[in-house]
């Protein structure tokens, strides 16, 4: 205890003292909290963790700033557990510790997820193999995986047992006991399944019946171990004196205690949580990208909470790659509540879960004071200033619960754990003392009354402010690091993403955004990760394409330190053969990894000689030969006196270059997406056009994309035809603490837009749910319609409206149908967004299949149509191809002009164009005088034109007249 007592004040001197040095308030807090553990029987905790947080500093491991209630204490602070100063943001200690807890909390701490398996292994070298295991989990037979294992033993056809499985509603968490015992509080189409099961149950007869019956007996067995993913225990003694061990599949060297999560904890062994956060080692690599390009050393934890670019990221809800604050929803609420200090990011870290989010709204508008600020007393400003007059974190409740009823700290505790948990009995007791308490301070009873029940209310949602303000703390770092580093900060967010194709994607998408160009990979330039250039520009990571590992990647940046690739022959020169194999060699000519190092073009590498071997080949076997010749005459006798190494340079014979289609798509192959380019672009103008990009309202009013939609929903009946619906989904994020789980919020409103009611591949779905959300109760409502109205309605759509999807055909298939002759197609459609898959019955099959062929550009008209049984399809009514799409839906193009910059040269351009494209569509002006606001919309009596791409191109390339389409 003494030695703890020594490392906190030492600590306190070198946090505190540069500032304020160690106060009376400083003093005091210490002491309290130094009494607290030392009655607790802690201090050998501390000074573990403590060991171990400072050691992963030293071996350059990234430790976060703290998280979970342990954030409040400042002993862990000052000897540098957290890094997070409680006292400065009102985070309590009583929160984590305090003489009336029972169990004793753990400390969660955050490394890098690089560096977590480097200081696990310290610790069982420090602490000794035989007294550090890691915590078994024990996974259980769920409700389907038992059936499909009674199936494999009874050997039932898969497709069989598949079936039977589907009768257990696809509620996560259901299995065949809970569906039985839960029958009432399931859907109207879940008790249908769980009636069929039940009637398997209780027909010995039916072929399902000895599955089923063996699945119930089994689910819930312990099916397999696995190791816990974070926790570790460390003892005084061996472990295999306290409790049973076992050995690690993975890893032999280190001890699994045979006591799960639960058991260890109550068994009173001491348990520590190694956690691995990516966030840190994106946070770790962007500074290192710093560093390479501008010599700055910036220390995360000292960076300016004031910083203006930051903040302006954050009102902008440009939060995409931002630790906890990238989700849509979030986006959204940070665009409406414009933070302005560390307080408001907190405070929106805390709201943004299920439950506290509907306060949101509330707490925006009192920033913006469109509501007034109450206190129900003066005395609880002090504490609930921060967040508008709302009470969001559990300390707020403690702190209050002490000042305005003398309660002790323990009891405020016990008080936030009883809200929380909603312990009648205990809240019972309490609220006597927390009105004799008021009344001794002389408060208002009525006022107190009011607090306590409104406490009881929104406490059981009220947030762990500690580690609200740790991983807000996280959160800050990286959009000051994305505000101030964008090209560095993206392209480490892309390199620790690096096997996620959608999430790179997403990203790239990001950067256009913000300006920062991505380029495709370089042998000159290429890391093994992203990197950033000379001109700020991210260069993509050699890791990132597929077939080419860390050992060719390193070989190639290796060898660069010599001096850039000259051309070809000098790369295959001067790379090891070991490291450069035809596969590797192949990838990196698809992926463009060759491009600017010399003038030949993808197609030429691949060309085929008359002995039948590709000009790669050939380059590979030049590479060998050189190397060879030069290691024979460097160990030659006469190497003083030897020329060069002269062997012939293979030629690389002209040739047809690929098309463009075929270029693309051996780069998604190799690179898992379209990086030069993609292949819609060749018809972009018709493919805006559809998306109602083109269109008059939105050239004229500038209006952005999601904001040209209509407010309408499918519908299944004209009399439905005004319903509207939005869908919030909430979802589970990564991690739980203690008692909290941490919700992140996915917030997805998808609406059709433009003439053609247009829908993104990525929004079919959304579409579909948002409008169908409220519809599945009619369908087991007894309706006044004969069956054949019904079945008309459901099966096409009935008075719905027609939808429209536009893409490219990347994959079709055709199979048998359930019914003896009929065909099923499966089409996938892909576009900017994403893909998605449509499945056509026969009749539309056969209606249709002239239309259809792969890597065909192409637009679908869609329905969305519900079945009886509540399932919602989407129908493909007709199938166009994409580059018809002006001639099918334009009628005209107009020109917008100024009155005043009108030139003989664009009359002379006019002229050439419409030589050029003469045709059937109209062609308009769209003069406006910006003077007196002023415009005039004429037609050519003259002429008309041929609306197709290369016209538009034509105009686009001018860039001098904005255009819409009719």
């Amino acid at each position: 205890m003494a030695y703890l007592t020594h490392l906190t004040y030492e600590g306190a001197r070198r946090r505190y003292d540069p500032y304020d040095g160690i106060t009376d308030e400083i003093k005091e807090r210490l002491d309290f909290e130094l009494e607290v553990i030392a009655n607790t029987g802690y201090p050998g905790y501390f000074l573990i963790v403590q060991d171990f947080c400072n050691e992963a500093r030293n071996m350059g491991v990234w430790v976060g700033p703290g998280r979970g209630s342990a954030a409040g204490s400042a002993v862990a602070y000052c000897i540098g557990i957290t890094n997070v100063d409680p006292i400065k943001y009102d985070l309590l200690f009583e929160r984590f510790l305090n003489p009336e807890r029972v169990s004793m909390p753990d400390i969660d701490i955050d490394f890098d997820d690089e560096g977590r398996d480097k200081i696990i292994k310290w610790v069982v070298e420090k602490y000794g193999k035989t007294q550090v295991a890691q915590i078994i989990t024990y996974s259980v037979l769920g409700g389907k995986s038992a059936i499909k294992d009674a199936g494999r033993v009874l050997d039932v056809p898969i497709p069989d047992t598949n079936n039977i499985a589907k009768l257990i509603p696809s509620t996560p968490g259901m299995n065949i006991a809970k569906a039985l015992a839960k029958y009432d509080k399931l859907k109207p189409e879940e008790q249908m399944l769980v009636d069929e099961m039940r009637y398997v149950l209780e027909s010995p007869d039916d072929a399902r019946h000895g599955v089923l019956a063996s699945a119930k007996k089994m689910e819930g067995c312990i099916r397999n171990t696995g190791i816990h993913a974070c926790g570790v225990i460390i003892t005084p003694e061996d472990v295999s004196n306290l409790v049973p061990v076992t050995i690690a599949a993975k890893d032999a060297d280190i001890l699994v205690s045979q006591f799960d999560n639960s058991v260890a904890e109550s068994a009173g062994l001491l348990k520590m949580d190694f956690l691995g956060l990516r966030t840190l080692t994106i946070i770790k690599d962007a500074l290192k990208l710093v560093k390479a390009r501008y010599g700055l050393d910036i220390d995360p934890d000292l960076i300016p909470l004031d910083d203006t670019k930051t903040y302006q990221l954050f009102k902008e809800g440009r939060t995409v790659g931002i630790f906890q604050y990238e989700s849509p929803g979030m986006q959204k609420y940070m665009r409406e509540l414009k933070p302005t200090v560390f307080a408001d990011l907190i405070a929106m870290n805390a709201l943004y879960r299920p439950g506290p989010i509907k306060y949101i709204p509330n707490f925006i508008n009192r920033k913006h004071g469109i509501e007034e600020i109450v206190y129900d007393l003066p005395e609880t400003e002090e504490y609930l200033k921060e967040t508008y007059g709302i009470t969001v974190y559990q300390e707020q409740v403690m702190l209050l619960s002490q000042k305005l009823a003398n309660f002790t700290k323990g009891e405020a505790d016990t008080l936030r754990k009883a809200m929380g948990k909603k312990q009648i009995d205990v809240l019972n007791k309490m609220y006597p003392k927390f009105i004799e308490g008021g009344r001794k301070n002389n408060l208002n009873e009525e006022r107190l009354e009011k607090i306590w029940n409104d406490w009881k209310a929104f406490a059981e949602y009220a947030f762990n402010k500690s580690h609200s303000t740790c991983y807000a703390f996280i959160a800050y770092q990286t959009a000051f690091l994305k505000a101030n580093y964008p090209a560095e900060y993206m392209a480490s967010v892309m390199s620790n993403n690096i096997n996620n194709t959608d999430s790179i994607t997403m990203f790239m998408e990001d950067c256009k955004s913000m300006g920062v160009d991505v380029l495709g990979p370089d042998v000159n330039e290429s890391q093994y990760k992203f990197s950033v250039n000379e001109k700020g520009q991210i260069r993509f990571g050699l890791g990132a394409i597929k077939g080419i590992g860390e050992g060719p990647s390193e070989a190639i940046t290796r060898e660069r330190e010599n001096g850039r690739f000259k051309n070809i022959y000098d790369f295959f020169e001067r790379i090891l053969p070991s490291q450069m194999n035809k596969r590797v060699a192949e990838s990196l000519v698809v992926a463009g990894a060759f491009d600017e190092l010399d003038a030949f073009h993808r197609g030429q590498y691949f060309d085929i000689d008359m002995a039948g071997k590709t000009n790669l080949e050939r380059l590979i076997r030049y590479g060998q030969s050189f190397q060879e010749s030069k290691n024979e005459m460097e160990h030659s006798l006469f190497a003083d006196f030897a020329d060069e190494v002269q062997i012939e340079q293979p030629k690389l014979a002209p040739c047809p270059e690929w098309p463009n289609m075929h270029k693309l798509n051996k780069e998604k192959e190799t690179i898992g997406f379209y990086l030069s380019a993609h292949p819609l672009d060749e018809f972009k103008y018709q493919f805006q056009f559809m998306q109602g990009r083109l269109s008059k309202k939105s050239v004229l009013e500038k209006e952005e994309e999601e904001k040209t939609t209509t407010d309408e929903a499918p519908v299944l009946e004209q009399d439905s035809a005004d319903e509207t619906a939005d869908l919030t989904e909430i979802v589970a994020d990564e991690l739980s603490v203690g008692d909290e789980e941490v919700i992140e919020e996915a917030t997805k409103k998808a609406e059709p837009k433009g003439n053609f009611l247009f829908l993104n591949l990525d929004e079919v779905d959304a579409y579909k749910e948002q409008a169908f959300a409220n519809k599945q109760d009619e369908l087991f409502e007894e309706k006044k319609k004969d069956w054949k109205t019904l079945q008309k309605e459901r099966e096409n759509g009935g008075g719905g409206k027609e939808y429209t999807v536009a893409g490219l055909i990347t994959e079709y298939r055709v199979q048998d149908g359930f019914r003896s002759g009929e065909k099923v197609a499966f089409v996938t459609l892909e576009d900017y967004s994403g893909s998605y898959s449509f499945r056509l019955g026969d009749r539309d099959y056969m209606r249709l299949k002239e239309k259809l062929e792969v890597q065909r550009f192409v637009i679908f008209k869609i329905k969305f149509a519900q079945v009886k049984d509540g399932r919602v399809f989407v129908n493909v009514n007709d199938v166009i191809e994409l580059q018809e799409a002006f001639e099918r839906f334009a009628k005209s193009i107009s020109l917008v002009m100024d009155v005043m910059d009108v030139r003989p040269e664009d009359l002379d351009f006019f002229r050439t164009v419409l030589d050029r494209n003469k045709g059937n569509q109209k062609l308009k002006f769209f003069i406006k005088n910006i003077d007196d606001d002023s415009h005039i919309e004429v037609q050519s009596m003259k002429h008309s034109v041929d609306l197709n791409g290369d016209l538009i191109k034509e105009i686009q390339l001018l860039n001098k007249y904005e255009f819409y389409l009719n």
